[in-house]
């Protein structure tokens, strides 16, 4: 399942029903680690007396450095699982993967930036569905 998430980089496929049925995975796996983060947080919350800042710097003074790094590290694992399943179904659709993938990131983040998060989350949508919807092997190479 690791090699899935983040091996493959340069020749592996995906199609619609694996990149689905990943993608589902990948969210509910990530929606659970920000869940028990938060169930962390409100633990922590108790503890110290019932204010979120407090809790906070608490939690910073414990852990320190290293945890928001390691909080930090979890979250660009996950980005970069979420880009390299997109790769390979831009793969199979017969476009180059890394290159596509990488600019229409670029495109939707930089909408959500300049423009509106409205903006950002259409396009964002979009080009989800297109990665489901979209059969393997459309674009023939020449």
């Amino acid at each position: 399942m690791f090699q899935v998430y983040f091996g493959g980089l340069i020749q592996d496929r995906l199609g619609r029903l694996g990149y689905l049925g990943f993608w589902l995975l990948l969210a509910v796996f990530t929606i659970t680690c920000l869940l028990l983060i938060g169930l962390g947080l409100g633990f922590s919350e108790d503890l110290v007396g019932g204010e979120l800042q407090d809790a906070q710097q608490t939690l910073r003074d414990e852990f320190g450095v290293a945890f928001i790094a390691v909080l930090w590290l979890a979250g660009l694992l996950f980005l970069f699982a979420e880009l390299n399943l997109s790769a390979k179904r831009v793969r199979h659709i017969g476009l180059p993967g890394w290159p596509v993938t990488l600019a229409a990131s670029a495109v939707i983040v930089l909408s959500s930036l300049l423009v509106s998060q409205t903006l950002g989350h259409g396009l964002s949508l979009v080009a989800w569905l297109a990665l489901i919807g979209v059969p393997g092997g459309i674009v023939k190479k020449r």
